[in-house]
């Protein structure tokens, strides 16, 4: 979670554009010896390896229609609604519809929340920023308090796993 952050406030920094997210391994490469980013790197492969290997879990539990509407890249998804059985998940300019138990439906939305989560912390901060690009002087709240937020953040996404398993 706080590689994200990072990584998102980051490119928040020098872009609007809310689908450009800087990775955090070419930021550190810029740091010097001992940063705290430090061990970024390492968080990140180890955070994205355990999302992956949940919902890969999750997945295989599922029907082949499930697993084939996963096939779709949701880490990049713009809008997520499920409604009475019937999931919709909009990426880039195409809109995936599938009709499925509510319960499922519910899972795969929980799935693709995961997927998405470095695209809602960007979204969030984006929406929140007062002005074009995120100042660290001027949006030092919403810095502060997004940081703050880790702990609820990380109770939330832990729901999130326990729905899928």
């Amino acid at each position: 979670m706080e590689v994200v952050f990072y990584e998102c406030a980051f490119s928040a920094q020098y872009t609007a554009n809310i689908q450009i997210l800087f990775n955090i391994e070419d930021i550190q490469r810029r740091m010097p010896v001992g940063s705290f980013l430090e061990g970024f790197g390492e968080a990140k492969r180890k955070g994205l390896a355990w999302v992956n290997d949940t919902i890969e879990t999750w997945l295989k539990k599922q029907t082949g229609e499930v697993q084939t509407f996963f096939k779709q890249d949701f880490r990049h998804a713009t809008q997520v609604i499920q409604q009475r059985g019937q999931i919709s998940v909009r990426v880039a300019d195409n809109t995936h519809t599938l009709a499925v138990a509510t319960q499922v439906a519910g899972q795969m939305e929980t799935a693709i929340q995961l997927l998405r989560y470095p695209m809602i912390v960007m979204e969030q901060i984006q929406r929140q920023k007062s002005s074009e690009l995120l100042c660290l002087e001027k949006d030092a709240a919403l810095i502060i308090d997004l940081a703050d937020k880790f702990g609820a953040n990380a109770k939330e996404l832990e729901g999130y796993y326990r729905l899928l398993m």
